[in-house]
């Protein structure tokens, strides 16, 4: 998916956990042909406007769309 992301292995109160940092990508990235966000704590599917708009959003590419 060509996405980087910083793995750091941490600790509290005697547990140890996994902190995964993505940084937003400046293009679209798509998963098996979908487009997915999350909100809170789940995952949505983006679809029909909101797929459109957010890949305007991503390319920049506003003229033409719509017209």
């Amino acid at each position: 998916m060509g996405i980087i992301a910083d793995v750091n292995c941490l600790g509290k109160d005697g547990k140890q956990y996994i902190q995964i940092i993505v940084n937003p990508s400046s293009y679209p990235v798509s998963y098996h042909g979908e487009y997915h966000y999350w909100s809170g704590s789940t995952k949505q599917q983006l679809r029909g406007s909101a797929l459109t708009e957010f890949l305007v959003r991503k390319t920049g590419e506003e003229k033409g769309i719509g017209e």
